[in-house]
């Protein structure tokens, strides 16, 4: 939901150019396939920023959906992060508040 709508603001501007990646295409999954997808596809295009909005807001609550949460939400960011350096772009991370287990905090 939300990066559509990143991806639907930024269609709007006319010097930029925008290749919409989803979670799908990349196979972010507790297999690791999206780091060779990721890695070939910012080889490729060389982007100057990365906006990575992929989240799992409110998972099974089954211990494959949790894993599936902690890639997507967290191991998978770090990966992109980390990334960065190595290809030079710069990141925006985008999170959520459905990564936190809502008993304390300020959030």
């Amino acid at each position: 939901m939300l990066g559509s709508e990143v991806l639907s603001r930024f269609s709007e501007e006319k010097n930029v150019e925008i290749l919409p990646c989803y979670r799908n295409l990349l196979e972010i999954d507790n297999y690791g396939r999206y780091k060779r997808k990721f890695q070939k596809l910012v080889s490729e295009y060389k982007p100057d920023y990365v906006i990575n909005c992929v989240v799992i807001n409110h998972g099974r609550r089954t211990l494959s959906g949790v894993i599936q949460q902690l890639v997507v939400n967290g191991i998978f960011s770090r990966y992109v992060a980390k990334q960065s350096k190595i290809h030079q772009y710069f990141m925006v991370q985008v999170s959520t508040d459905g990564v936190f287990f809502g008993k304390k905090g300020g959030y």
